[in-house]
């Protein structure tokens, strides 16, 4: 009697795997990319006197601006500026200014396609 032979597995598997490591890898490497491209430099409608921020790079001091207390009550008056507030949701809770929007600073990069863009747009810590 012969011992009975055993069955050859097939490659297809194998090449059905390996085109699927393939396929995430392209994707998260093309996430990725989309990532790091730069955003659309900020404009503002009305400039207004205002105050670099201390920052460590230069650049960042001129996106980033700060504007006073009665400047910003005088655009929120007229409707012309959107206010968030990125602070957590208990600091929301506990106060907050009239009319601002919450969204925590750790959420704030996925928001950023559904904020409003025919304003600027101003955000408050503490």
């Amino acid at each position: 009697m012969s011992k009975p032979q055993p069955k050859q597995l097939s490659n297809l598997p194998l090449i059905i795997g390996g085109l699927l490591v393939v396929a995430l890898l392209g994707f998260a490497f093309w996430r990725m990319t989309k990532r790091n491209e730069a955003p659309a430099p900020v404009t503002q409608a009305a400039p207004a006197v205002q105050q670099p921020v201390a920052a460590d790079e230069e650049a960042a001091k001129a996106l980033v601006t700060r504007i006073s207390v009665a400047d910003l009550q005088t655009r929120l008056a007229n409707n012309q500026v959107t206010l968030i507030d990125v602070r957590d949701a208990d600091s929301y809770l506990q106060s907050h200014i009239p009319g601002a929007m919450h969204i925590p600073l750790a959420r704030i990069d996925g928001e950023i396609p559904y904020l409003p863009k025919d304003k600027p747009i101003v955000t408050y810590c503490t």
